[in-house]
């Protein structure tokens, strides 16, 4: 989950550095193209400026990307000081917690940022997020979705909501009617609802063995996934076809647990000679209808898959390795 605090920011010509806003502009700007090791120039506005809290704040996201977390901890302290009711670099610093597996710690300083707020509805979305995730691995499952409950109630579109929930309920937290109802308020609440919001109700539905309903948010999830696939993905793939292609290589694309091979197929429409697709959908699916989602996955991080349990790693590897031997080896 990516840390949010910053929603603009300024750019890197035109600047005079002599003041510290110059610098910290600077270290905005090598932050936000990945250049963390260069983003020290805050650190510079903070030599001519030490009262700036949102330097030490940006200070603190950089040196976590870089995974210094004594040291992110320590900026995000310091801006504290400065000022104790920066909302934004409470958030900051329980996701530093939860990385750092401090979760009492993490806990108190995302509820901080909540009771300070002033209304604010994104601080709202975000700290109640990120604790989303805290309690996720914290184990805490009501209160995982508690927090879920209040995401979705701010932003139905809000992705760590579907997976907390999700995970909640997987491990027995309770009946699956409940999120099928948040789900589909959630629905009706957003004029464009996700793809991982009919995946969530669908993964619902197939909890509950009702086929019917499972099916049509599955295909109104894949619907989407046809017609919006990221197009910076489209791109990597026909770049690495071109590589493998010059190289005598043959491209094997291999499909998400659960899902339909047809959006993976689309981004080669017409350039498919050639390419083995490995299909995960009906193999998952039938396993899934003979036992459950929980035999073979650990979250439904996706909505309607996640990260495999051991029996979902083996049935997965089995399927890609009978499609090579098949396709490429001819066997």
């Amino acid at each position: 989950m990516t840390l949010r605090v910053k929603e603009t920011s300024r750019k890197e010509s035109g600047m005079n550095p002599t003041t510290d806003g110059d610098h910290w502009a600077l270290g905005d700007a090598h932050e936000n193209g990945g250049k963390y090791a260069e983003a020290t120039a805050y650190k510079k506005a903070l030599e001519i400026n030490p009262g700036n809290d949102q330097a030490y704040c940006d200070l603190g996201l950089v040196l976590q990307e870089q995974g210094d977390l004594t040291a992110a901890v320590a900026a995000y302290k310091k801006a504290l000081e400065i000022n104790p009711r920066n909302c934004q670099v409470y958030v900051a610093l329980g996701a530093a917690y939860r990385e750092g597996r401090k979760f009492v710690q993490a806990e108190a300083a995302l509820k901080k940022a909540l009771d300070i707020n002033s209304g604010d509805e994104d601080v709202d979305e975000n700290a109640n997020a990120w604790l989303v995730v805290v309690y996720r691995d914290w184990g805490k499952l009501a209160k995982t979705v508690a927090a879920s409950k209040k995401v979705l109630e701010i932003n139905p579109r809000n992705k760590q909501a579907y997976e907390g929930m999700l995970w909640a309920y997987m491990r027995g937290f309770g009946d699956w009617s409940q999120p099928r109802r948040w789900l589909e308020d959630a629905v009706k609440r957003t004029t464009a609802p996700p793809e991982q919001l009919f995946d969530a109700l669908s993964t619902v539905y197939t909890e509950m063995g009702d086929t019917k309903l499972a099916k049509y948010y599955c295909d109104k999830a894949e619907a989407l996934r046809l017609r919006e696939y990221n197009p910076s993905v489209a791109r990597s793939y026909h770049r690495l076809k071109e590589i493998l292609e010059r190289r005598g290589v043959k491209l094997v694309c291999v499909q998400y647990p659960l899902r339909n091979i047809a959006p993976l197929r689309k981004i080669f429409q017409g350039r498919e000679a050639g390419i083995v697709f490995v299909d995960n959908e009906k193999i998952f699916k039938d396993a899934v209808k003979k036992s459950s989602i929980q035999v073979y996955f650990m979250d439904m991080f996706a909505g309607d898959f996640g990260h495999c349990t051991d029996k979902g790693n083996a049935l997965l590897a089995g399927n890609i390795a009978d499609v090579l031997l098949r396709e490429v080896f001819g066997k």
